[in-house]
């Protein structure tokens, strides 16, 4: 039944935000196989199933399996809502995520650029996911190297978050310590 399905996941969820996230894994399961019955393969709550499992997975540093769950959400999530919307963009970013975790960074800026595009076209510029998504950018930049081009989407991130949610939201800080991080290491190149 669908709410049993819906309370699962709700278990699943506080499991999560206990740090336990075997017992989370074991209510996303139950509740994705229940969806599954009553919805079929392709249907955003079944995506939304998949997509809490890939979170967990890569709590416990199973990225794999977080791949194959993220993949499932992503393709689902394609069929029935097609490129540009926010549940597809949540799916690439997600992808990207683990595949930086697993330092395959031209993989992950693949998806977090398909993530960005989604979402400018969803929300326009002035949106948290589009910083997230930047911010994300950002990060697989630095990881390879690329000083100037994560200097760029950590501003292009910043001005976004200063803008929406202010100079003393943690995600602002967040970006502005990953800006400040880039601009002292390419300073330490520049005196070596």
């Amino acid at each position: 039944h669908p709410d049993v399905a819906r309370d699962q996941n709700n278990l699943g969820l506080a499991w999560y935000a206990l740090g336990q996230y075997e017992k989370a894994i074991n209510y996303y399961e139950l509740a994705l196989a229940s969806d599954l019955k009553t919805y079929g393969e392709d249907h955003p709550k079944v995506a939304i199933r998949r997509n809490n499992l890939g979170v967990a997975w890569v709590s416990l540093g199973q990225y794999n399996k977080a791949i194959d769950y993220f993949e499932q959400a992503l393709a689902s999530d394609l069929k029935t809502y097609g490129e540009d919307h926010p549940d597809v963009a949540r799916d690439r970013n997600n992808l990207g995520e683990v595949w930086r975790a697993l330092g395959q960074y031209d993989k992950a800026i693949d998806y977090y650029e398909l993530a960005l595009a989604s979402d400018l076209k969803t929300y326009g510029e002035d949106h948290p996911d589009v910083a997230r998504d930047q911010n994300n950018l950002g990060l697989a930049w630095y990881a390879l190297g690329q000083y100037e081009k994560a200097i760029d989407y950590y501003e292009l991130a910043l001005a976004t978050l200063v803008k929406m949610l202010g100079d003393d939201h943690p995600s602002t800080q967040t970006v502005r310590a990953n800006l400040g991080e880039v601009r002292v290491k390419m300073a330490d190149a520049q005196t070596e």
